[in-house]
This record gives structure tokens, sequence and C-alpha cells, in this order.
């Protein structure tokens, strides 16, 4: 859990700060290669002065946009491999020990967002409140991650969203048995990033990277 008692201002928010909540946010394979990508997606992010803050107002948003980046991955992931992960980000929220004041504050000032009543002690209000919040962090988030700070494009930002899950996108193979068995590296059946990238089936996940990355599934 995150402290911001007795922080001082101009700072920045640091992988460090993140490391133990990455842990839980970003927990869908096993291997912790999620983790990784998230710690090299901060890096961008920090570089490009979007870790960075001046009061506890801004201290919150840069948190929020933490789980704007877990967000994109929970969202690829579903996107991709027809899996849900039901991000829950009140949970998450609480993990940050984020504040439902000034997470009241940052959609107050949202323009474009209808006003509703927001009980900042409803785990549903602060699920949904945090879930838009951290959404529409993602339009600062993404052409950090595609262009000059990222990981080289659209094709190369899918490409390192799909390598986190390549030890399961490569261990099924149709054998005369119908049977699967495991590519490991340097086996024909590995394949390469342009048949990633060319592949049918991941078609869907690529065109929604290359669109932004925006909210996916029923609650978007």
């Amino acid at each position: 859990m995150i402290r911001i008692s007795d922080r001082s201002m101009n700072e920045a928010v640091s992988w460090e700060d993140l490391r133990d909540v990455a842990g839980s946010v970003f927990d869908i394979w096993c291997d912790g290669s999620e983790q990784q990508w998230a710690e090299q997606a901060w890096k961008y992010i920090s570089k490009a002065g979007l870790a960075a803050y001046q009061d506890e107002l801004g201290h919150t948003q840069v948190l929020i946009r933490f789980l704007g980046l877990a967000g994109i991955y929970h969202d690829f992931w579903h996107v991709a491999w027809e899996e849900p992960s039901e991000p829950d980000y009140g949970i998450w929220a609480e993990e940050l020990n984020l504040s439902p004041i000034r997470v009241g504050m940052l959609l107050g000032r949202d323009r474009h967002l209808e006003k509703a009543e927001f009980d900042a002690d409803h785990e549903s209000d602060m699920h949904h409140a945090v879930r838009y919040l951290s959404g529409a962090e993602r339009d600062k988030i993404f052409p950090v991650l595609r262009d000059g700070f990222g990981f080289g494009g659209v094709s190369g930002l899918f490409i390192s969203l799909w390598e986190t899950a390549r030890p399961m996108a490569d261990v099924i193979i149709d054998n005369e048995e119908g049977l699967g068995q495991t590519a490991m590296e340097g086996d024909e059946g590995l394949q390469t990033d342009e048949e990633i990238i060319t592949d049918e089936g991941m078609g869907k996940a690529y065109l929604w990277v290359e669109e932004g990355c925006r909210p996916y599934g029923p609650e978007s």
C-alpha cells in the first residue's frame, strides 16, 4: 500500500513506489513477464514526464494513470485471447491508497462526464469511477508507448504485449494425435514477429492496438 503523507511536491512516482502493487495488478500470467513489460512501459511514461506531479491531486492522477496502463494490458489479454480478466479497480484503488475525496475531485473536473452522485464509501462506485478515470488516461499513455518513448510503433507495441503471453501462445502445436506439445526456443513451431502480426487470429487484437488501446468489454 502506498503512503503519501509527508510527501514533498514536485516529485514523480517511480517503479519502486509501484512494484509491490504491480505484483497483484499485473498478475494474469504466472511467469512475471507482464510485470517486466509494465516496468519497461513505466520507464517510458516517466521519461515523457507523465509520472511527475506537483500536488496530492496530481499524485492521485499519476496513480490512476498507472491503472490506465494496467487496463491496457488486461484489455489486450481480453481482446487477443478472449479471456476477460475482470479487473477490480476498487481493490486496486485500495491497494494504492487512493483518496476517495481526490478521486471525486478528479471526476468533478471532467467536463465530459455526466454528473452523477458518487458515494466514496461504496465499493462499486469507486470501481466505476477509477475505471472511468484510468480509461481516460489512455489518451496520454498510448502515444508514449507507440511513438518515440515507446516500443517502436504500433507493431512494436503489439509484439511487446503479445510477447508477455508467448509462453502460453506457443505451447500448443497440433500433431497427428491431436494433442498439444510445447514449442521451445529454436523449434520450428515458434512464430516469428512477422508471423504473429500477420496471423489472422491476431487481427482483432492488432486493430485494437492500432486504434489506440481503447477500453474494451461490457463496461466500456
